[in-house]
């Protein structure tokens, strides 16, 4: 699906039969443009079946991080290795990684990276040379983590390092750097 400069769907999606029968596989392999990659991702995972993969392709201009151009489109204005800003895409999915990891011991999220609803869903996130992997989880695999009552080691993992990464994703900025002007 092309999005274009307009970040709207293609009426495509919104036919109501795709929508109710879903997808196994999503292969985002679009722009490459890292807000594009995550306009997508939000558009489109949550059409993923449960225990499906969405699967990106060619995300290295999430590490541009001096501007320049990339099948027409502006990219590197915001990106970097690290910099965690709204449109760097790696980034996003690393945040994310985290996010799957704390679900076990911390069930009330108080950070969100795409929705509280796709956070949730989202089972395992993978790196692989120039692609992310995202599985959603299966149904049995939402119903049994549910199901099960919260460790909640606050005193040990809500501590000064949280906080630190907190404001580290609402500044858009690297641990321990300046913020911007």
């Amino acid at each position: 699906a092309a999005f274009g400069d307009a970040f709207k769907a293609p009426a495509t999606l919104a036919n109501h039969e795709w929508r109710r029968a879903g997808y196994d596989v999503i292969i985002d392999d679009g722009s490459h443009v890292p807000a594009h990659i995550l306009f997508t991702f939000t558009e489109l995972f949550p059409m993923l079946r449960p225990g499906g993969v969405y699967v990106i392709e060619d995300n290295a201009f999430s590490y541009a991080d001096k501007p320049t151009t990339a099948y027409g489109y502006r990219v590197g204005h915001r990106g970097g290795i690290g910099r965690p800003t709204t449109d760097n895409a790696v980034e996003r999915f690393k945040a994310l990684a985290d996010i799957v990891n704390r679900e076990e011991c911390f069930q009330d999220l108080d950070i969100v990276i795409f929705s509280e609803a796709i956070d949730r869903a989202v089972f395992q996130v993978a790196f692989v040379s120039g692609l992310v992997f995202v599985w959603k989880k299966t149904a049995a695999q939402q119903a049994g983590l549910a199901g099960i009552p919260s460790l909640r080691w606050t005193s040990h993992a809500n501590g000064p390092a949280l906080q630190e990464y907190k404001r580290f994703l609402e500044a858009g900025k690297h641990v321990g750097e300046a913020a911007a002007p």
